[in-house]
């Protein structure tokens, strides 16, 4: 796969070639049921990935979550949402023609993902240290956009009260 041009980002209306949802399409991989579970406690954001869209999620893999259990069982409520909010550009993103050092906006404002083109594509969340995720399954086209599975979640700088991640 080639992911060197330039990223096509948009926030038109879409017309996808799935005929599934982001949330439908998470809900029939099994490699994405914890990230499922994480949505299902927030039903403005899975209402709003079942939505007209068009959105880009960063999907982790269960294995993503289960390497940072113990930071994920410390947050709170919001802190959570922070971190969901912050796998999901309102807009399309997809992979091909990714440009070295491009910002992605994310719903969880004002923050951004990064991409680094190398051996890989990678995708770095804005804390420090940054996380950062492979993406190991490009261009998952929705109904309502496009999802890329990656294998680490993307956590943030979070607001008040936030622990101290380890990541």
């Amino acid at each position: 796969l080639e992911f060197r041009r330039v990223l096509f980002r948009s926030t038109a209306p879409h017309t996808g070639t799935g005929t599934q949802t982001i949330v439908d399409l998470a809900s029939g991989n099994d490699d994405l049921s914890t990230l499922v579970t994480q949505l299902s406690k927030f039903p403005d954001l899975i209402a709003a990935l079942n939505g007209a869209g068009p959105f880009t999620v960063f999907a982790p893999t269960n294995a993503a979550f289960a390497a940072i259990q113990d930071i994920v069982d410390g947050l709170t409520e919001a802190q959570l949402k922070e971190v969901l909010q912050n796998h999901v550009f309102g807009g399309l993103a997809y992979s091909y023609g990714l440009t070295n050092g491009e910002e992605v906006p994310t719903l969880f404002t004002p923050h951004n993902l990064t991409v680094a083109l190398g051996a890989a594509v990678t995708i770095s969340s804005d804390s420090s240290p940054a996380t950062v995720a492979t993406v190991t399954m490009p261009n998952v086209n929705a109904s309502n956009g496009v999802v890329h599975v990656v294998d680490a979640v993307l956590v943030p700088l979070l607001t008040a009260g936030a622990i101290t991640l380890a990541v």
